[in-house]
């Protein structure tokens, strides 16, 4: 599949801190990549190199094959963004931004500015001054700026913020739709692993400036941490009794029983027999999965 985006090395310094180190992406044609870490790993500086508003200082950026640098603005014709907080002309209505938006990317088509407002479901504030628009219409305005021309990559930095669920889920859906239907190729940063996942075929987490994981969303949960949970009337004795029995166990909180092992994962069955008959059944036995957040919070630990 045709490569997008490239990124050799990229790094980042201020000072003496080095903000990104050597972070190294392919992103490739039509697919969504979720760029996943903290406030304050290297979402937004790693995203302002791509596009050229910061120079590495170390590394490279290709887009479509072309270096990114000094001179390189007809690469970028291609490309939406959406970086941090929407810039706006905040005395001009919803309206007028956008119209100033397609005259100053020689948008012919006149109905343009029409068709985002409708697509990014505007036009109840379309004659609003953009400085009056509440956080998530001022992210919709952001990202009608981005999509007005329709380009062929979008590169969006937390484009649900301020919204509510709703406008979450139409982004979400919107995005999809451009990526599997038009063969847009999006690179859009979070801090939320759960909402990433509904919709990004691919996902990189960062954590201090470092990509330390890239998976594929449809592989994620092979990687939950799994555990099975007993509760018993004698759960102290219980406990010793699967020791002797090869289960990697553990009494945890409210007086149940942990056990990590995958062999008693995939035998709970014969775990809760052999409970049984040593004279502790099981009260309860349940399989717990780790969830999107943990398994996030586990890996950048």
């Amino acid at each position: 599949m045709e490569t997008t985006i490239i990124t050799e090395n990229l790094t980042k310094k201020y000072g003496n801190a080095e903000v990104v180190s050597d972070v190294s992406l392919h992103i490739r044609k039509g697919e969504i990549y979720g760029f996943l870490g903290l406030n304050g790993a290297g979402k937004t500086t790693t995203i302002r190199m791509i596009l050229g508003l910061v120079n590495p200082s170390r590394g490279k950026v290709f887009i479509k094959g072309k270096k990114v640098g000094p001179g390189s603005e007809s690469i970028l014709k291609d490309i939406g963004s959406l970086v941090e907080m929407p810039y706006s002309y905040p005395n001009l209505t919803v309206r007028e931004n956008l119209e100033m938006v397609r005259q100053l990317r020689g948008i012919k088509n006149k109905s343009a500015v029409t068709e985002v407002i409708k697509k990014l479901d505007l036009g109840i504030n379309e004659n609003k001054i953009a400085k009056k628009l509440s956080l998530g219409n001022a992210q919709r305005l952001g990202l009608a700026k981005a999509l007005i021309h329709k380009p062929e990559i979008l590169i969006l930095d937390e484009p649900t913020n301020g919204l509510d669920p709703a406008g979450i889920f139409e982004i979400r859906e919107m995005l999809k739709n451009l990526a599997e239907k038009e063969g847009v190729t999006i690179f859009v940063s979070s801090h939320i692993l759960s909402e990433v996942s509904r919709f990004a075929s691919r996902i990189g987490i960062i954590h201090k400036g470092i990509i330390i994981q890239e998976i594929n969303t449809e592989d994620l949960e092979k990687h939950f941490k799994k555990v099975l949970i007993v509760k018993t009337a004698k759960p102290a004795e219980a406990c010793e009794f699967l020791k002797e029995k090869g289960y990697q166990s553990a009494l945890i909180h409210d007086g149940a029983i942990e056990i990590k092992a995958s062999n008693a994962i995939d035998n709970s069955h014969i775990i809760a027999t052999e409970l049984v008959y040593a004279g502790y059944p099981p009260s309860i036995l349940m399989i717990e999965e780790e969830g999107l957040e943990s398994y996030f919070f586990r890996k950048i630990s």
